[in-house]
């Protein structure tokens, strides 16, 4: 069993963590060879915190989604570990 909306989510905000991180690598890159500011760089890791955030969020919403499952299912208590376990 899975909360397909909240699981598609969690994707949604690893992928936006990983493009923000490759988009502050490059960043870091530019202003290395003097093509780029700290600004630019700040604005990237304010980025990267930004879908940090997201993802926690996301992952949030799809644990709550879990606990909602199993308590509509009903026997919430021993059908939660095993939801808890499942991405």
């Amino acid at each position: 069993m899975r909360a397909p909306a909240e699981l598609d989510d969690v994707a949604v905000g690893e992928d936006n963590l990983k493009v923000s991180k490759d988009n502050l690598e490059l960043t870091r890159q530019k202003l290395e060879v003097g093509v780029s500011d700290n600004v630019e760089v700040i604005q990237a890791q304010q980025a990267v915190a930004d879908a940090q955030l997201d993802l926690i969020n996301s992952e949030l919403a799809h644990n709550v989604a879990k606990l909602s499952l199993a308590r509509a299912i009903g026997d919430a208590e021993e059908r939660l570990p095993k939801l808890m376990n499942q991405q």
